[in-house]
């Protein structure tokens, strides 16, 4: 996976990730729209963090720690 779409709500904290860009762009509009849908069915104005990162390699357990897998 290449991106991932970090969100935090005031229940939860969450992260998903995509293969592209435009899908997690995408997952990005839905959590806007979710998020005002939201403030209006609860008649206050919420405030959701969403970071889209992208994803550069993975970490793995070697003998000496973790390590960065950085990939390509």
């Amino acid at each position: 996976m290449k991106y991932a779409v970090y969100y935090q709500t005031e229940d939860e904290t969450e992260c998903h990730f995509f293969k592209t860009e435009e899908e997690a762009k995408a997952s990005i509009r839905k959590l806007i729209k979710d998020c005002e849908d939201c403030s209006v069915n609860e008649e206050k104005n919420l405030h959701w963090n969403i970071t889209l990162l992208k994803v550069i390699g993975e970490c793995n357990l070697a003998q000496d720690g973790l390590k960065l897998e950085v990939r390509k």
